[in-house]
């Protein structure tokens, strides 16, 4: 964020200054869906208090923050007075938008393994959406329907939000690319200006992240395979959150096109760079 900030100051067609708020979740080390969209609400209007300038704000969520900042959208319009979100556009990078299936798969993934300790990271991951939710999804499943992204973008373009850039690498070990599909599909039937970036291939070499290869225990081809999996939010090289960052300056500065209905891309580096302009439509 601190580099964004940076960066913003040279932006030509910035309107104005440029804040960014980070979040610390409360249970952050769990899946604090709910509870981080609300710390994010709170985070939001703390920060348009101290700057009354604001008048656009971006939500920007990576893997879990993709559910919790899509909650975040439709919470807030939800406790307004107008019905209205606090947010005008929303990026969402390899993101949870359906609770129960992330929910599924960490299960399965913690309990495939086959020994006593299971997958740390999906077990903790269950854990955490269970402490969140009150349960599983058989126990409380409006709970899960509450903090599914996927299943509101009916309300996130009642709020106001005017678009949404998804990006989803096709090799995810975490939250597989079908659920970058479905919220991209809901956000346009939804009337929501929507850009879809698949992440495909990475370069000879360079780190993948988590992949669905190496989750399925056939990560010894990834090396052959060369696709994006899951990247880390601190690989500002990675081509998920690369494509990502992209969008925002592209947003901050004036640049984005948000008069296309909607606007699908393969991102891969094999591919010409001029591919994938939005304003080619």
């Amino acid at each position: 964020m601190r580099r964004e900030l940076r960066l913003a100051q040279h932006y030509e067609n910035s309107p104005g200054g440029v804040a960014f708020v980070a979040t610390d979740y409360r249970d952050n080390l769990g899946f604090p869906t709910l509870r981080g969209a609300y710390d994010t609400i709170a985070a939001t209007e703390y920060a348009l208090e101290k700057f009354p300038s604001i008048d656009t704000v971006y939500l920007f969520g990576v893997s879990m923050g993709g559910a919790v900042s899509g909650t975040a959208i439709v919470e807030s319009a939800a406790i307004s007075d107008d019905g209205k979100a606090l947010y005008d556009y929303w990026i969402t990078a390899e993101g949870v938008s359906q609770l129960v299936e992330t929910y599924g798969e960490a299960k399965a993934a913690a309990e495939a393994t086959g020994n006593a300790t299971g997958n740390a990271t999906a077990m903790a991951a269950a854990a955490g959406i269970e402490r969140d939710t009150g349960g599983t999804p058989a126990e409380c499943p409006l709970a899960y329907q509450r903090r599914s992204p996927a299943l509101h973008a009916a309300q996130m373009q009642l709020g106001g939000v005017q678009a949404a850039t998804v990006i989803h690498p096709v090799n995810d070990g975490l939250v597989p690319h079908n659920q970058g599909r479905e919220m991209a599909g809901a956000l346009t039937t939804a009337g929501i200006a929507t850009q879809f970036f698949t992440v495909v291939g990475i370069p000879e070499g360079q780190d993948p992240g988590t992949t669905g290869t190496g989750t399925l225990g056939a990560g010894e081809a990834d090396g052959t395979l060369n696709l994006a999996g899951h990247g880390s939010e601190a690989d500002a090289t990675h081509p998920v959150m690369r494509t990502a960052f992209e969008q925002l300056r592209k947003m901050l500065d004036g640049q984005y096109n948000a008069e296309v209905p909607y606007f699908e891309c393969i991102v891969d580096h094999r591919a010409p760079e001029d591919s994938c302009q939005a304003d080619q439509f």
